[in-house]
Parts: structure tokens; C-alpha cells; sequence
């Protein structure tokens, strides 16, 4: 997404392996990416699903994300970038993909990624939940239902209120970002029925 715009403090990576990767070639590859970040701090492996995660840890804080997934389904063909031979998803997958996470996985990067998108004017709501309603029905789902997507992305922000609730985040700016993107997200992207 940084290609786009740049909107998030970390800087992260994702990944994904190419179809005929096999789990020798996958472990090799993760061993390889881990010595390398290494270099720069302690890193942490997380898997989740058919992704792998590796945070690079320094003064306590993530400073970098490498991710890598399975792909399921593509909505265009990658486009060319300059670092050859590497390929990136096209915008929409990139968007595509952002709201799959949203809707499945909702954690504060997550609503911070598609808040981006939306308030820099990359993509409009509805946008966003037309590229998430075609990546579902490429990818086989057996019901694309966007009330209950909805749904499940006010239950994960409901979730990260109780956990991280306004008054307890200290700095005056953060606190006031926490409090502009959770309430667009009542209130324009989801469109509550008040």
C-alpha cells in the first residue's frame, strides 16, 4: 500500500508464496528472513492460518512486519515495480484484501489501513465493500452477506474499545486519532441503522 500512500508508523511487507511453493522451500525461506531482521533487533514468529508473520522487535516496540500468506484469490493480475522480480497486487487486490482482514480479523492495524485508504481518498466506502464483496464471491464464499460483514467489524471495534478505551490512552493526539477513526467507522462506514 505504500506505493499509494504511506499512512502507518511501521513499516511492513507482505507476501505472498507463489503456488508451487513446498514447505521445504517455505522453511527455508522464513529461517533466511529471520536471520536477516536479526541483524536489527529480536524478531518474533507468529502464525495465523496460512500466514506467516515475523515482527522485528527493538525498545520493546514492532518497528517492522514481514508478512506472508497464501494467496486465495486474485481480482487482477499483478502489476510490474521497480524492484524486478518482484510483482505487486493491484490496487484492488490491495484493497480487496485489507477488507478481508477487517471483516475476519479486525485489529487496530486493520482500521487504521482502511481508514487510510478512505480519508486520503484512495478509495470510497463503497468502493471498498464492492472490492470485498467481488474478491468473496471469486473466492467461493457461499454467502457475501455485507450487513453481517458490517456487523463483525463493529463487534472487533467494540472489542478494541473495551481493551483500549479512550480516556486510557495518554497522549492527546493518539487519543484524539482513536476517537476520529472509531467513530467514522459507526458512522460513515458502516452505516448504522440509528
Amino acid at each position: 500500500m505504500a506505493l499509494y500512500h504511506e499512512f502507518r508508523p511501521t513499516k511492513d511487507v507482505v507476501a505472498w508464496w507463489i503456488s508451487d511453493v513446498n514447505e521445504e522451500e517455505r522453511d527455508k525461506l522464513i529461517q533466511v528472513l529471520k536471520d536477516t531482521l536479526e541483524q536489527f533487533g529480536s524478531v518474533e514468529e507468529r502464525q495465523f492460518g496460512d500466514v506467516v508473520s515475523l515482527d522485528l522487535h527493538k525498545g520493546g516496540h514492532v518497528v517492522f512486519n514481514f508478512q506472508i500468506a497464501r494467496r486465495s484469490t486474485q481480482l487482477r493480475p499483478t502489476i510490474s515495480s521497480p524492484w524486478k522480480p518482484v510483482a505487486l497486487d493491484s490496487f484492488e487486490d490491495l484493497v480487496a484484501s485489507k477488507m478481508t482482514a477487517l471483516v475476519e480479523r479486525g485489529i487496530p492495524r486493520d482500521f487504521l489501513d482502511i481508514y487510510g485508504i478512505c480519508s486520503n481518498d484512495l478509495c470510497s466506502v463503497n468502493q471498498c465493500w464492492q472490492l470485498w464483496k467481488a474478491r468473496e464471491e471469486k473466492r467461493g464464499a457461499l454467502s457475501v452477506d455485507s450487513k453481517v460483514a458490517k456487523n463483525a467489524v463493529l463487534m472487533h471495534l467494540k472489542r478494541i474499545e473495551r481493551m483500549r478505551p479512550l480516556d486510557s490512552i495518554k497522549d492527546n493526539k493518539a487519543r484524539h486519532r482513536a476517537e476520529t477513526v472509531r467513530e467514522w467507522f459507526k458512522n460513515e462506514f458502516c452505516f448504522p441503522k440509528n
